[in-house]
């Protein structure tokens, strides 16, 4: 095969995780082209919330057997976390572009998915409900949220309506 090797990259699962307060979330981290060498793919807070931590799989090393097997790494975002917080992320390796990705802890948030839509009375920030996007890895409909905090009338009410039937793993 003939041309140019594409550079060395550091890709991720998701460039947006959201979690809620006192939660965990997981986001994985692969390379794009095999390396010749052992490579470090260090992940840190960069910057936002100090609450928004790194708590597992800091340092992802990646070699000529595993460098295109995604690698995980667990955020957590403390209970003293402020309400909505959010952090940036860093993936570095020497010698390889950075890659963020942005963690966004939210409070009394709800999450809908395969075009289930969310309404409701006395909630704040309905104009961030995203249902209907496209995940990345799934190739199916992705989520929504709103959350309550901060509302001036809160607390409210909310309708989820799941367009069908559904297995609901977490509702918070």
């Amino acid at each position: 095969v003939y041309g140019t090797p594409p550079e060395q990259a550091i890709l991720v699962n998701t460039n947006v995780l959201i979690m809620s307060i006192g939660a965990t979330a997981t986001f994985k981290v692969r390379l794009n082209t095999l390396v010749t060498s052992p490579t470090t793919v260090t992940v840190s807070r960069l910057s936002g919330d100090t609450n928004i931590a790194v708590l597992s799989s800091g340092s992802l090393v990646f070699n000529t057997t595993n460098w295109d097997t995604y690698q995980s790494v667990t955020l957590q975002a403390g209970p003293a976390t402020p309400t909505n917080a959010s952090a940036v992320i860093r993936c570095s390796a020497l010698g390889i572009a950075d890659t963020d990705v942005t963690a966004l802890a939210l409070y009394n948030w709800a999450l809908a998915s395969r075009g289930s839509t969310i309404t409701g009375s006395n909630g704040a920030n309905w104009d961030k409900l995203i249902d209907g996007v496209t995940t990345g890895y799934t190739a199916t409909t992705g989520f929504g949220y709103t959350f309550w905090t901060n509302a001036v009338n809160a607390p409210g009410s909310m309708t989820l309506d799941l367009k069908g039937l559904c297995a609901i793993s977490s509702m918070k």
